[in-house]
């Protein structure tokens, strides 16, 4: 034990507590000790300094020890506290029920020399260990949180905003990222660049802490990529090239993306995608009311040296959307084929005739990304969901 703990001893019998105490002090040593008489006592005892141990008798006036245990339970800060038992009370069914209630150890008074100098040490000790190891422990989870806490406010400050539409181009996009409750790496960004606009989404290996500063050097490698590309077949391969000349191969960061390039009306709405192992994404026709993927593949960043991506270009129409997820929506769909069946169950079309980028973003959101009462889900892994949206005529004016 790191420090001096503190026992507290509680027994209607003043004889009993001080023989107790006179007997431990001998085998342990830097234990400070109180003494309670009733669970009253204890109460207050309890309330007024730290303790580290109690070892509890049932069997007092005022309030009993089954009332102090109670007690405890009913207090999260107790919640680590460990209590050894020592009563003459012999049954089964208290035995039982002091365990239930959150009893570590139980003893039956009277105690025997030989108990109480050798085996009732080693259980204190063993019960202080334990409640020491575990305040370290809760100390180091709480300050993972903290930390996964700025991890999170950092991600979140590279994404963009959740709404962007520009009547010039004809066309709006929207999107919503739920992060999962241990971190994950997943990485949206939507900007212009030069005289086209270009978004990608990224999907970091792994959870916690370092997949979130992964998504950042993602969007470091993202940005440079764009000086000294065309195509988004070139940004995937100058992205993987570059994250292989600063770490080489022993880089502990990969991810899979899509990449995509629009070109303006003058110059035909059209749309560049390239993938790095991505999901596909879906196309959504408002003409046919059709919904099919886009099955373009490629390696993911970060797993081989000097590979080429390729570039597919497709032509949009006014009212047509592009869906993009990453893996953790997917995944609870049941799998690609599921994610496709349910978008298109959802998105009638009826809906992609009429609905805006929100008011698709809205229904997949509603159905597919949040839980029960609109709340985010908490326990899985983190999603994205992003919609590409071509305005239609009567959504300019």
């Amino acid at each position: 034990m790191s420090e001096a703990m503190t026992i507290l001893v509680v027994d209607d019998d003043v004889f009993v507590r001080r023989s107790m105490i006179r007997v431990i002090r001998k085998t342990l040593e830097d234990i400070r000790f109180l003494e309670a008489g009733d669970g009253r006592e204890a109460i207050d005892v309890l309330e007024a300094q730290e303790v580290h141990l109690v070892i509890l008798d049932l069997m007092m006036p005022n309030i009993d020890g089954f009332g102090v245990l109670q007690w405890l339970g009913k207090n999260d800060k107790y919640q680590d506290l460990p209590v050894i038992v020592n009563s003459g009370n012999s049954d089964w069914e208290s035995m039982r029920t002091a365990f239930s209630m959150g009893a570590r150890d139980y003893f039956l008074k009277p105690l025997t020399l030989q108990q109480m100098s050798l085996f009732l040490p080693l259980k204190i000790k063993n019960a202080l260990t334990l409640y020491e190891n575990t305040q370290i422990l809760r100390r180091r989870d709480e300050q993972l949180r903290k930390e996964l806490g700025i991890a999170r406010a950092f991600q979140q400050t590279l994404l963009p905003p959740a709404y962007g539409i520009n009547l010039k181009e004809g066309r709006s996009c929207a999107y919503r990222y739920v992060p999962s409750a241990e971190l994950g790496g997943d990485f949206f960004d939507y900007i212009r660049h030069g005289r086209e606009a270009w978004g990608i989404l990224i999907d970091v290996t792994g959870h916690g802490v370092g997949a979130a500063m992964g998504t950042g050097m993602a969007k470091l490698l993202f940005l440079d990529a764009l000086e000294k590309s065309d195509t988004p077949g070139e940004v995937l391969q100058n992205m993987n090239d570059s994250l292989y000349a600063y770490f080489g191969e022993d880089s502990l960061l990969s991810f899979t993306a899509m990449v995509g390039r629009m070109t303006g009306l003058e110059n035909g709405r059209e749309l560049h995608l390239a993938s790095a192992g991505h999901p596909w994404p879906l196309y959504c026709s408002a003409v046919s009311g059709e919904i099919a993927p886009l099955k373009i593949t490629g390696f993911p960043v970060g797993y081989f040296p000097g590979r080429a991506y390729e570039t597919h270009s497709y032509a949009m129409h006014p009212g047509d959307s592009i869906i993009l997820s990453s893996d953790g929506l997917i995944d609870r769909c049941g799998g690609l084929d599921g994610w496709g069946e349910k978008v298109q169950s959802l998105l009638t079309p009826e809906k992609l005739r009429t609905l805006d980028v929100r008011g698709i973003l809205g229904v997949l959101c509603d159905a597919l990304l949040l839980g029960e009462g609109n709340e985010e889900p908490e326990g899985l892994d983190d999603a994205t969901l992003a919609i590409i949206h071509w305005l239609r005529e009567d959504e300019k004016g």
